[in-house]
């Protein structure tokens, strides 16, 4: 019997199932159909431009087959729209049965949709350094027509895992060890980082750069001889420096304690000297107590008699006043006159006047009005009361002169 095509699909599985290629070509389309192992060399071919591009197919069964999408020749300046992709022609050679060919005639096959090629965004830096499980790489249309097994991930030696595609990025896990870098021969290159490549469709190749597995700081590689002598030597370096610290410590910890040691003697020293000094003090100072005792005991309270205080008071410094001579020649012819002045000084009114003008006169001095003070009070000793009056009236008329003056009397 003659084989027949039942359907024809690729892309991810979350997609709607249509034949789908690229113009690098290489997109595995899955068909189903009956009798497919009868046929040799069976292929699948894709109208475009009104030219006719195939590609070849490999039977798995005697009811499915693998088949890649052509390699189609559209031109640079052809711009394929990822969103509204071409609806081409499609169709089956196996030896000439003409029921699979082009199935597009056919109402129960959708169009082969041409996308435009998937495109890979190089790392940011120089060195990409693999930090977690998973590799992400961004690009743009990556899963518009291809699937996981449509793109292989190449890191030096070895092959990434790719377990997802989305539209702008696809997720690869790298081997657990960093793989072996190849040069462009493939032969293995010991001394470099491997390079990532992403293949899709076994044709479009996207060199995105270069892997590496250890630390920025490169902690986790392999340390050179170099950087080894180098830590090496910094580490004698600073293991010397922390030996001759530690001697200076030591050193001026020693000469710090010495310093202590003397300064605490002489402490010790200035201690015993003041407690023996007080002990003279005290015991010199308890023995006048005593005699001072004795005297008040024997003697009683030694006190000076009113005369003798208040002219101490009035005239210090001054052992024979005036005042006192009372039985002087010249004072007895003037005594009417001193009684006199006597009986004006009883008059408040004259001796406030008196007062007023003696300070009014700024050539009377303060040494001298102190003198004329003294001999009134001492006028005035048997008139406490009126001289206590005249006091009173001379602090309020002083005092209403400070505050209308606002200055200190």
């Amino acid at each position: 019997e003659d084989p027949v095509i039942e359907s024809a699909e690729s892309g991810v599985a979350s997609q709607i199932k249509v034949p789908k290629g690229i113009p690098a070509g290489g997109i595995k389309i899955s068909v189903t159909g009956k009798n497919l192992a009868y046929i040799q060399k069976p292929q699948m071919y894709v109208f475009y431009e009104n030219k006719m591009f195939i590609s070849e197919c490999t039977v798995l069964s005697n009811t499915s087959m693998i088949c890649n999408s052509p390699v189609i020749d559209a031109a640079e300046e052809v711009n394929l729209d990822a969103d509204n992709p071409l609806k081409l022609e499609y169709g089956f050679r196996m030896d000439n049965v003409t029921g699979v060919q082009n199935l597009t005639l056919n109402k129960d096959f959708n169009p082969f949709l041409l996308f435009p090629n998937p495109t890979f965004i190089p790392f940011e830096k120089e060195v990409k350094y693999y930090k977690s499980d998973y590799l992400n790489i961004n690009g743009q249309n990556i899963d518009r027509a291809c699937q996981e097994s449509d793109v292989e991930v190449r890191i030096g030696k070895s092959s990434c895992n790719v377990t997802s595609l989305s539209r702008q990025q696809l997720t690869c896990r790298p081997p657990e060890t960093q793989p072996q870098a190849v040069n462009d021969q493939g032969l293995p290159n010991g001394e470099a980082l491997p390079e990532v490549i992403v293949i899709v469709g076994g044709s479009l190749r996207y060199n995105i750069g270069v892997l590496s597995y250890s630390s920025p700081q490169g902690l986790n590689g392999p340390i050179t001889k170099p950087t080894l002598y180098g830590i090496i030597g910094l580490g004698v370096v600073i293991f010397v420096v922390f030996i001759l610290f530690l001697i200076a410590y030591r050193r001026k910890s020693t000469e710090s304690n010495r310093v202590l040691k003397n300064m605490q003697e002489q402490m010790d020293i200035l201690e015993l000297r003041v407690a023996a000094e007080c002990k003279e003090a005290f015991a010199e100072l308890q023995t006048e107590m005593t005699d001072l005792t004795g005297d008040l005991t024997s003697g009683g309270i030694p006190f000076l008699d009113y005369r003798t205080y208040a002219m101490k008071i009035l005239f210090p410094n001054v052992d024979d006043h005036i005042v006192l001579q009372w039985e002087r020649p010249e004072l007895l012819c003037k005594e009417k006159g001193l009684r006199l002045f006597g009986q004006l000084i009883m008059n408040k009114t004259f001796l406030l006047l008196f007062i007023r003008t003696l300070e009014s006169n700024r050539y009377f001095s303060m040494r001298d009005r102190v003198n004329v003070a003294s001999l009134i009070m001492v006028t005035l000793q048997s008139k406490m009361e009126y001289c206590t009056d005249i006091l009173k009236t001379l602090l309020a008329e002083l005092i209403e002169k400070c505050m209308e003056s606002k200055s200190h009397p």
